[in-house]
């Protein structure tokens, strides 16, 4: 069975474009590139060496889509880190700096990258609202944002805290996998008991270890007729 969070043609538009923070393996930028299609393209942002090499051997063997890796870290600030050798960007930023033509044609966001979380979700900051996001906030892009498992530990701790903070700043409201609203981490921690778990036992692909942030009035139901608008073939000329 695949799960609602998984459903990614459920969440992504087609045509249109998706940043990946946290590529890994390549496994979540090759389903979202299919559902964006051959017209649409997917950022993979990954910083191990190992694992950026299998998301762009996923692009050299999907050639019909756009999947495009980039082997850096990323954080809140740009930052080189001298020990480690390895170069750290704001991703939204650096894409909106970069890459200024997607940002209208952004309709989903994935974040899953551990310690990381925290410091990429409120990059998000930085992203400019252009196109039709600016004239309706529905047709800003869907966040999917791993609950990192330490914090679920805490229960309603202060990370987990700042999850629905920063949220809130961001302009978006925390959903379920399945696009349950949770309004608070007590409303989380009571969907949870619900389905006779505890948030710490939540792992892997499920309804809350990667909840979905939304624009307020886009639900799982309606998400599709709030895209943005399609990607032009001259974007990433």
């Amino acid at each position: 069975l695949v799960h609602p969070s998984l459903a990614w043609e459920t969440w992504m538009c087609p045509a249109t474009a998706a940043i990946d923070i946290g590529g890994f393996l390549g496994d979540t930028a090759l389903p979202i590139a299919a559902v964006a299609g051959a017209s649409g393209a997917v950022l993979s942002f990954e910083w191990n060496v190992i694992s950026y090499m299998s998301v762009v051997l996923q692009a050299a063997l999907n050639p019909s889509l756009r999947i495009l890796p980039a082997n850096v870290g990323v954080d809140a600030r740009d930052r080189y880190d001298a020990k480690r050798l390895h170069r750290y960007v704001n991703v939204p930023a650096w894409v909106a700096r970069e890459l200024p033509a997607i940002v209208p044609h952004l309709s989903l966001i994935k974040i899953d990258v551990d310690d990381f979380n925290e410091a990429a979700l409120e990059s998000l900051l930085a992203l400019p609202k252009v196109g039709a996001a600016a004239a309706d906030a529905r047709r800003r892009p869907v966040v999917k944002y791993e609950w990192y498992q330490r914090a679920r530990n805490e229960g309603c701790g202060a990370e987990s805290q700042r999850l629905w903070a920063t949220a809130a700043k961001l302009g978006y409201e925390v959903h379920a996998g399945d696009g349950t609203p949770l309004p608070t981490c007590q409303a989380a921690k009571e969907f949870a008991r619900r389905l006779g778990k505890s948030l710490r036992q939540f792992g892997g692909e499920n309804l809350l270890s990667d909840v979905m942030l939304l624009p307020p009035g886009v639900t799982m139901a309606n998400r599709q007729q709030f895209c943005p608008p399609p990607l032009p073939a001259a974007a990433l000329a």
